[in-house]
């Protein structure tokens, strides 16, 4: 079963549905504000969980469209207050698809100078009890 989430959709203030695409695993939202007198446009980058908990998108009647068709509400009758688990679960799985794996870290080798200074405190340590 995929939980690849293809686009979410929302209502908009004109009670039309209106769609926002995955795209490498995040989704945008633009919108217009005006601050001081002036329109400024601003855009974000969510993940799939935080796309539909924003203040703006909740309130709205989220759905995850996915890849194979099939399409869920996010809130129980549209009521932001109750998160459906199934919705919450799928948004976790796209999420943690989206996560880079951690690059493993080098070893750094010591080079044969330090060798030879811990080899020789190897041996000093050792013979620390023989010594008159």
């Amino acid at each position: 079963m995929s939980y690849n989430i293809k686009h979410i959709s929302f209502l908009n203030n004109d009670n039309e549905r209106q769609i926002i695409k995955s795209i490498n695993k995040k989704f945008k939202l633009k919108y217009v504000e005006v601050v001081d007198g002036v329109l400024k446009q601003k855009m974000f980058w969510f993940k799939a969980k935080e796309f539909v908990e924003h203040p703006r998108i909740r309130d709205r009647d989220p759905v995850l469209n996915f890849d194979n068709g099939q399409k869920m509400r996010v809130y129980q009758s549209g009521d932001s207050s109750y998160m459906i688990i199934e919705a919450a679960s799928k948004l976790e799985l796209h999420d943690n698809q989206s996560k880079k794996k951690p690059t493993p870290k080098k070893i750094q080798q010591k080079s044969s100078k330090n060798k030879i200074e811990d080899e020789n405190d190897l041996w000093a340590s050792a013979f620390d009890d023989y010594i008159i």
